[in-house]
């Protein structure tokens, strides 16, 4: 009998050792051509916190832990202009070419997801002309409805594993609900009412993989509270919405912080979240959430926040001109300064250039200094581009050496373009300024005019 219950002990133990064993998926890095990237950063989609970065310079294979079965990572290299979304699965290893100066897999489910995303941008690319240029709010949730079920279909005959098309079917979702959420909420600013957002009602709070698109359960909870509030009148408020609607208090505290993460960082689209916040009442904010496990997603753009608040100074960062000269903030006394941080990889930044320069003319005999902060990494790779499009008159051109870190921590620049406004003592008036042709002029002007400096409108 004493030989039984010690089996039978052995068993539950043998159990819960299984149970509780580490579920791992393994990652090949196959470099077999000349091309180098030099780092790729592998991402977790949702938290955007970083799992894994290694070298491509040389064959190499990395363990990377996994808290479920399937699992979306983003892969992208240093300077974020090339990605690719992978799915990785417990159990199993996953090849990642490196092409080209780019990074493939050979599975069909990462094809897939990459089609999601790239179809969209061909889809929003094809009728940019309509969207942008007035086709009426149903048009646009047609053409989006269409491609939505044109992928659904191509989903369910992909002959994958059940799971595997579980998840792809969501984040086909994702894809084509964000982007409405984003012409609705942004573009075309509608009633929150308006029959334009019905699609919300396909969105499920309990999804299983909600937390890989947090940002998608927020703006339906937005929505929801705008339908019965006229406006957000305090961040607490919407927080305690969010308790009220999701049932899991577990999800309710990652959402909770993923959305002060967002109100920073992606201030165009919470602008009536950003409206009514002020550093106070920030600062009582985050000492509300100290006891929320999740509270190291919003650190870093709080950080960011509080050091960029209007009136706060600016990070005197030091540079190099084209000549090869150091330059200084400092060395800029007594005017306005705006701040055009860019890339030459960067083709929104190329593309608002040409605003820029039409600002600068007709700001010319104001007490105003425009400034193009390069963030490249290779200086070559910036210098090869100066000298092939010559200096933008009226405008100093530097880019980032030793600073370059500390910069980017400072102002918080999680993407470019990004435009930056400094008051003649170098106090922050705007971390987040408008683009040129997105409202830059009434900014300065604004601006000039408090300063009683205008001296004649252009």
């Amino acid at each position: 009998m004493k030989q039984i219950y010690l089996f039978i002990i052995f068993l539950i133990i043998a159990t819960l050792t299984g149970c509780n064993k580490e579920q791992t998926a393994k990652i090949n890095i196959l470099n077999n051509t000349s091309d180098e990237l030099d780092t790729i950063y592998i991402k977790e989609l949702g938290s955007n916190k970083v799992l894994l970065s290694l070298s491509t310079n040389s064959n190499s294979s990395l363990t990377l832990p996994l808290n479920e079965k399937l699992k979306l990572v983003l892969l992208q290299n240093k300077e974020q202009n090339k990605s690719s979304l992978l799915m990785l699965e417990a159990g199993k290893e996953k090849d990642i070419q490196i092409k080209k100066n780019n990074f493939y897999t050979d599975s069909k489910e990462d094809s897939i997801l990459n089609y999601i995303a790239s179809s969209n941008n061909e889809v929003i690319g094809r009728n940019s002309h309509l969207i942008f240029g007035g086709m009426h709010s149903q048009q646009i949730a047609q053409v989006f409805d269409s491609i939505y079920i044109a992928r659904k279909e191509g989903i369910s005959n992909s002959e994958l594993a059940l799971d595997k098309i579980e998840l792809l079917q969501f984040r086909n979702k994702v894809h084509t609900f964000n982007f409405l959420f984003f012409y609705g909420r942004v573009l075309a600013k509608l009633d929150p009412k308006d029959a334009f957002y019905d699609f919300t009602k396909n969105i499920n709070y309990d999804n299983t993989y909600l937390r890989q698109a947090p940002e998608l359960a927020l703006y339906k909870l937005e929505n929801k509270f705008l339908r019965t509030n006229d406006t957000i009148r305090s961040i607490p408020s919407f927080i305690g919405f969010i308790k009220q609607e999701i049932n899991d208090q577990e999800d309710a505290a990652f959402l909770t912080a993923k959305y002060i993460h967002f109100i920073n960082e992606n201030s165009t689209y919470w602008e009536k979240h950003q409206a009514v916040l002020n550093r106070k009442n920030f600062q009582e904010l985050l000492n509300s959430q100290q006891e929320n496990p999740y509270a190291y997603l919003f650190e870093q753009s709080a950080e960011s926040y509080l050091n960029t608040a209007k009136g706060t100074d600016a990070f005197l960062f030091q540079a190099e001109r084209i000549d090869s000269s150091s330059f200084s903030l400092k060395e800029i006394d007594g005017k306005l300064i705006v701040i055009d941080v860019w890339a030459s990889w960067c083709g929104p930044c190329i593309e608002d250039k040409p605003y820029l320069v039409e600002l600068v003319a007709q700001f010319k005999n104001e007490p105003i200094t425009f400034l193009s902060v390069s963030i490249d990494l290779s200086y070559d790779k910036w210098s090869k581009y100066m000298q092939k499009h010559s200096a933008l008159e009226g405008i100093t051109e530097v880019i980032l050496r030793e600073d370059l870190e500390d910069f980017e921590k400072a102002y918080n620049i999680q993407s470019i373009p990004r435009y930056i406004f400094l008051d003649a003592h170098k106090k922050i008036i705007d971390a987040n300024m408008a683009r040129p042709n997105k409202g830059m002029y009434e900014q300065i002007t604004q601006q000039l005019n408090h300063s009683g400096s205008l001296a004649a409108k252009p």
